[in-house]
């Protein structure tokens, strides 16, 4: 006993408290197995292996109230199985007794069995969750591993196995993968995008992900296996290889942790290729009906992810004959993979890329899983306000010095930005814990890097919507303006095609579109008052709508000048 507050309060050791609830309904256990104590002097009667209630168990909505029950299986291991409520309505527990016997519980007495977990009751409670990730202040994984003081038993209801599993130390994974990264912008960004992963809830910012793209065997798949060792072995990287709807399961046991998907061009529907990007982007799955024709909660899931192949988002598009949107864009980005040594700058005491990356894939299946804990831990420790209050103050700084110096930057670019922001500092903040063996400053010039190097590729940092619009509209006039323009001093020339009419003033060309032919083919995939908008603040519109020219009659028309000849 001990005094608690001025009362006494008896404190005893858990298997007393469970021996205590089964005498309470006339139970008991004896030599392993649970009996019931008969009414008379006679011998017990064996129901079934030993069985403890742990908890009744429910959701953070109080529902699916469920008993969490646990025993050794045939093979003496421990089993923890969730017995919702509902089924004890029927009166034989048929589904039960089948629930049971698949776990692997030794039974004598179906009905007893059944009677014991009925009457069974407890005051102890248990969270059910569905979902890997934070839950409060806890980090729960789905090995059912938790991260963090709880008041309370937390049950993981989700899909389980072996993807989150450890092996090896930390140090061991930082000598012998964490420090090969330094120097080599694509892993750096690859393990910085890992640790960012726990991170998006506490900052507030969107999903979103990486696309790692060039030719075969340059090491695209390597940095994507060392990201993953961040968080568990070779079960952990996965493949987009499946459907849309396999590949949203897979996305929600990835909750507030890192999604790996290798090689883009295989997934089985390229057509879908663009859905599943949002899907990812958008924190929700697909909303269906139960069996009873009711919806049921879609799948939610707050994550970074990881993406190879040789071809970028917009290849894939194309080759589905659709076309990429901008929000596509933005939620995955391309990052070309052409460093020196194909996905290394920086060899350390290897002689080539090729054996770089071959230690690296042997190394992370032999260490893996401790950095993600150790950083989560930390998070943890220093408190959730404390590191989104450090992250937005380290936001500032990087945008003031790399976005506010530019010239034009678009509210895509903004939103990449803070996604290599944020590698950025999870990368830092990691160092600063002792996780990576770099140098402070490594994961910021890495990541920088590559989003300089995305700059690149997609040509500026303006509107991509707008720059396509641009390109479009200056291939048209390059293709066009000698075939199907008209010149207004020949206004009976016949011609196919005719896209509109032309004239000389002051030694420029003004060329005059016919309504059609702009929305039909200059602004062809684009939104044509939008359109108009970009074109006359670029200055290749002389007006912002249509005007009357007198054109062998009255005709409307929008007037362009020559100025996209000479754009940059």
């Amino acid at each position: 006993m001990e005094k608690n507050n001025g009362k006494t309060a008896v404190i005893m050791p858990e298997s007393d408290i469970f021996e205590a609830e089964k005498r309470a309904i006339r139970f008991m256990t004896k030599d392993g197995k649970l009996h019931k104590i008969a009414d008379d002097d006679s011998e017990p009667k064996p129901v079934c292996a030993n069985i403890d209630v742990l908890a009744d168990a429910r959701d953070r909505q109080a529902n699916g109230w469920s008993k969490l029950i646990q025993f050794k299986d045939r093979d003496g291991r421990d089993k923890r199985v969730l017995l919702p409520n509902r089924l004890f309505a029927s009166n034989d527990g048929r589904e039960i007794k089948e629930l049971l016997f698949d776990k692997g519980l030794i039974i004598q007495n179906k009905k007893l069995t059944i009677d014991y977990l009925r009457e069974c009751e407890t005051k102890r409670r248990a969270l059910i969750v569905d979902c890997t990730g934070w839950h409060d202040n806890k980090y729960i994984f789905s090995n059912s591993e938790i991260l963090g003081e709880t008041d309370e038993m937390v049950y993981y209801d989700g899909d389980s196995g072996t993807d989150f599993d450890c092996a090896g130390t930390l140090d061991d994974w930082r000598d012998n993968i964490g420090k090969y990264c330094a120097g080599n912008s694509r892993l750096i960004l690859a393990v910085c995008t890992a640790f960012a992963s726990p991170l998006l809830k506490i900052v507030g910012q969107d999903n979103g992900g990486f696309h790692f793209v060039g030719k075969s065997q340059t090491g695209k798949s390597t940095a994507l296996k060392v990201a993953c060792s961040v968080f568990g072995g070779k079960d952990y990287i996965k493949q987009w290889r499946a459907t849309d709807n396999g590949l949203e399961g897979t996305a929600s046991n990835r909750n507030d942790a890192l999604l790996v998907l290798d090689e883009i061009g295989q997934m089985n529907d390229g057509a879908k290729i663009g859905e599943v990007v949002y899907m990812l982007g958008n924190t929700k799955g697909k909303a269906r009906a139960n069996r009873n024709g009711d919806l049921r909660k879609p799948k939610e899931f707050t994550l970074l992810f990881l993406s190879s192949g040789e071809k970028t988002l917009n290849d894939c598009m194309t080759e589905a004959r659709k076309t990429l949107k901008a929000g596509q864009a933005v939620r995955m980005l391309d990052i070309p993979v052409n460093q020196q040594y194909g996905l290394f700058d920086e060899l350390h005491d290897k002689k080539d890329g090729a054996e770089l990356s071959n230690y690296l894939k042997e190394q992370v299946l032999k260490y893996y899983g401790t950095p993600a804990r150790a950083f989560i831990n930390a998070v943890i420790k220093d408190g959730k306000d404390a590191v989104k209050q450090h992250f937005d103050e380290v936001y500032d700084k990087l945008v003031t010095e790399y976005l506010r110096k530019q010239k034009e930057v678009s509210g895509q670019v903004e939103s990449a930005f803070k996604r290599f922001a944020l590698a950025a500092f999870a990368g830092e903040y990691a160092t600063a814990n002792n996780l990576t063996s770099w140098q402070q400053g490594e994961a910021t010039q890495g990541c920088i890097q590559c989003f300089f190097d995305w700059i690149d590729q997609r040509g500026g940092f303006g509107d991509q919507e707008n720059n396509a619009l641009l390109e479009q509209v200056r291939s048209f006039f390059e293709l066009n303006c000698n075939s199907q323009f008209c010149d207004k001093n020949a206004i009976d020339t016949k011609i196919i095609n005719m896209a509109g009419y032309k004239e000389q003033i002051d030694g420029k060309t003004k060329y005059y579109v016919l309504p059609m032919t702009f929305k039909n083919r200059l602004c062809a995939g684009f939104n044509p008052k939008q359109a108009r908008s970009v074109l006359f603040a670029k200055g290749w519109l002389d007006y912002k709508d249509y005007i009357t020219k007198p054109l062998g009659g009255n005709k409307r028309v929008y007037q362009f000048n020559s100025d996209f000849f000479e754009s940059d």
